[in-house]
């Protein structure tokens, strides 16, 4: 009897061990992303886009997948092209989880930019002139109290 309570015992230990692990790792994997910037302007026959970077802070959210991020880091790209050319640009950030899904994709854009837009350029920006940035947190401001006399 007290051989079958040891063994359930360590059962029990190895089941926890295990799902701990699991879930450590679940975490190291949800860490981090790969990411692109495009951008274009309709007055210039230039478009740009940045290589693909790992975000190591870049996480997406749980519900539908999305990266929270992605409209502020493309805001960023969308200044800095503006700032470079004095044009106005739209940009847009695409991201993934996996380098070789990504730079499929990117490779998807260049051979529909030169389909759709002869006589046109796609100009890649390396990683020194423009690197996305994660944007830093908000600090939380602390709650208001009521102070009434």
């Amino acid at each position: 009897m007290k051989h079958k309570f040891h063994f359930a015992w360590l059962i029990c230990l190895l089941a926890f061990a295990v799902s701990v692990q699991s879930a450590q790792a679940k975490s190291k994997k949800a860490k981090g992303l790969y990411v692109f910037n495009y951008a274009s302007c309709l007055t210039d026959s230039t478009a740009y886009t940045t290589t693909v970077v790992w975000m190591e802070k870049a996480e997406l959210e749980q519900k539908g997948k999305f990266f929270s991020d992605a409209p502020e880091l493309s805001e960023k790209f969308r200044q800095y092209m503006q700032k470079t050319y004095k044009k106005p640009f739209f940009a847009t950030t695409f991201y993934d989880k996996k380098r070789d899904k990504l730079e499929k994709k990117l490779v998807k854009i260049k051979r529909r930019f030169a389909k759709d837009n002869p006589g046109k350029t796609l100009k890649i920006l390396p990683a020194e002139e423009f690197r996305p940035v994660m944007p830093e947190p908000e600090p939380e401001l602390p709650e208001e109290t009521d102070v009434s006399n």
